[in-house]
């Protein structure tokens, strides 16, 4: 990303809070801010208009309910709490479907124990006050 400008090309973006690479976007060797795919500020806006929602996604535990963020292992309901409309809890075998900045559906489901976005799985979040929202790890790749 500091190849095309850095955090920058967010500051114009409001409230995003969750930023989603499909599973050729981001490889782990490419970690800590150098995204040797993106060249200029237009590839990195493209990749943010297609990766990005406006919403967050909340990963709660089946086997601890009153918690939010989950262990592995555990079983999982992804919430997806979307800008303007009413929260959507999916659990396993459902889909909801997030919109990408680009207008693009994205579905969030539940398999096997594990949340997906897109093709991505969703592994954790942390809270990044930069963005104002959350950051996933997402296959071990932090956006």
């Amino acid at each position: 990303m500091t190849k095309a400008g850095g955090w920058r090309i967010f500051e114009k973006l409001g409230d995003i809070t969750v930023m989603v690479p499909d599973d050729d976007a981001c490889r782990i060797a490419q970690v800590n801010g150098s995204f040797s795919g993106l060249h200029t500020e237009t590839e990195a806006r493209d990749f943010v208009f297609r990766h990005v929602v406006k919403g967050q996604v909340n990963l709660q535990s089946v086997d601890r309910p009153r918690t939010l963020g989950v262990i592995e292992g555990e079983r999982v309901i992804a919430n997806w709490v979307p800008v303007s409309s009413p929260v959507q809890s999916v659990r396993e075998g459902q889909v909801a479907y997030a919109t990408a900045l680009s207008g693009a559906p994205l579905p969030l489901r539940v398999e096997k124990g594990s949340a997906y976005i897109g093709r991505a799985r969703i592994q954790g979040a942390t809270g990044f006050v930069v963005l104002g929202g959350s950051v996933f790890v997402v296959d071990g790749c932090v956006i």
